[in-house]
């Protein structure tokens, strides 16, 4: 007798916190939706982005973006990055239980999350949790993408790793109501474009090391111009906002001796580079150190990723 997605998912629901790896789960799972239990993994050293607000958004940034399989708006194929383990399985089957009315919330609140995943996912957002997970099962380093910083101080607590923050504020960013995955691949089509809108959001980077403010200053003006240009020649719609990026200063520091900057180990990159701030065309650019508990088997060079709007307009 056929096993129906609902019963599966009952299933589910009540067995999946067991072991990663549990054939039971599997095969719930696989009755639930076959698509639950097939990784969608990226090539080789592309970068991956982990997005559950501003997935479009994302997408013009990073070479993959995390998607469900059945996603209420998915991206196209080519983009996707799904990696299959417990806690991604599990995530999918409670959230198609509240939409279908087989379970409440409510009924949700307190349900422990798969064991066998890292224990700091039990307690942490989606976002950190999937990369979490990708890390762990399938050696994917991906980065969070929040959308307002008080979600990211939330999920990195202070500890004793030290990062390097950097911000633009007052910056007309991506409009992520407005866009459409048409126009995402659109602009992905274009190298150019591409280039010079990523080269804006990480514009810290390791042309920035060792440079004096005025440099900063007017390469980040350029930075600037070309990335409003992106923007206006594929009408994506903006809104006023911010960009934020908490980064690994070894990963920096790796990359700086890679290109013959010398000089900088990272704790020394860190203080060289912090407490700088400027005003450069309306915006306003800031680098600082900080110090998190973060675990250092799933670093990645761009820990998370902040994309928030403004509260108000003008």
């Amino acid at each position: 007798m056929s096993v129906t997605p609902r019963i599966a998912a009952f299933a589910f629901r009540t067995h999946a916190h067991r072991d990663a790896g549990c054939t039971k789960c599997d095969e719930n799972l696989r009755a639930i939706d076959p698509r639950l239990v097939v990784p969608r993994l990226p090539d080789q050293n592309a970068s991956v982005g982990v997005s559950i607000a501003a997935p479009k958004t994302a997408a013009l940034y990073f070479d993959y973006i995390w998607s469900a399989p059945f996603a209420s708006d998915p991206p196209p194929d080519d983009l996707v990055v799904y990696g299959a383990t417990p806690f991604e399985g599990q995530l999918q089957v409670l959230n198609m239980g509240v939409a279908e009315g087989w379970w409440s919330l409510d009924e949700l609140d307190g349900l422990n999350l798969v064991k066998g995943t890292p224990a700091a996912v039990r307690e942490i957002a989606p976002e950190r949790a999937i990369a979490a997970c990708l890390q762990r099962t399938h050696a994917i380093l991906a980065t969070t993408v929040f959308d307002s910083t008080e979600a990211q101080l939330a999920q990195y607590q202070p500890g004793r790793t030290d990062v390097i923050v950097s911000a633009i504020n007052s910056l007309r960013i991506v409009d992520e109501s407005s866009l459409s995955w048409q126009q995402v691949v659109s602009f992905r089509s274009d190298q150019e474009a591409r280039r010079k809108y990523r080269r804006l959001v990480h514009w810290l980077d390791v042309e920035m090391i060792g440079k004096s403010v005025n440099f900063i200053a007017d390469d980040l003006a350029g930075r600037l111009e070309d990335y409003n240009w992106t923007l206006r020649k594929h009408g994506v719609k903006t809104i006023l906002g911010s960009l934020s990026s908490m980064l690994e200063p070894s990963f920096i520091a790796a990359a700086s001796a890679a290109t013959m900057v010398t000089g900088y180990a990272a704790g020394s990159l860190a203080a060289s580079l912090s407490a700088l701030s400027l005003a450069v065309a309306k915006v306003a650019a800031s680098v600082a150190s900080a110090r998190i508990s973060y675990d250092d088997a799933t670093r990645v060079p761009e820990i998370a990723f902040v994309h928030e709007l403004s509260r108000f307009e003008g």
